[in-house]
């Protein structure tokens, strides 16, 4: 019981000395002197509770010069690893860029000229399936009725 009071004690000062900074009045300068003698050193004694009271914590396994080595081996190869594939990335793109550069031109060009031989072809079809007809019996019509009209 005398724990649980001397707990609150603790923190009725503890409030105090917050509500004084707060204030921070000339009279409250004094009860500052005061609540700071009462604050813990740590060479004080602090009774500790079977709550507080952590258990042993495991101890850290040893790691042997060996793995720690093969560990950095293996940091230090994904690094040159990643560096390595980072540079043959910029070269295929180099290489692609060269590469399209160059040669899809030629390439679009003879698409638009295959293109270009297959509308002629197409158009050359057209007049002569359409157009032609149309135009022969335009003529045929044109020089009939000058046949009509001369003598015979």
């Amino acid at each position: 019981m005398s724990d649980d009071s001397d707990i609150l004690d603790q923190a009725d000062k503890l409030m105090r000395r917050h509500r004084v900074f707060l204030a921070g009045s000339q009279a409250s300068a004094v009860v500052v002197e005061d609540i700071v003698d009462d604050l813990p050193v740590l060479t004080d004694m602090v009774a500790a509770t079977e709550a507080a009271v952590a258990p042993p914590a495991a101890p850290a396994p040893t790691v042997s010069v060996e793995q720690r080595a093969q560990e950095l081996a293996h940091v230090l190869a994904h690094e040159l690893l990643l560096d390595r594939l980072s540079a043959q990335r910029q070269a295929v793109a180099n290489e692609i860029a060269i590469w399209l550069d160059t040669e899809l031109p030629h390439i679009v060009l003879h698409v638009v000229d295959g293109l270009t031989d297959q509308l002629v072809a197409q158009v050359t079809t057209a007049v002569r399936l359409e157009l032609l007809p149309k135009l022969q019996h335009a003529v045929e019509a044109e020089s009939q009725p000058s046949q009509d009209a001369t003598p015979g």
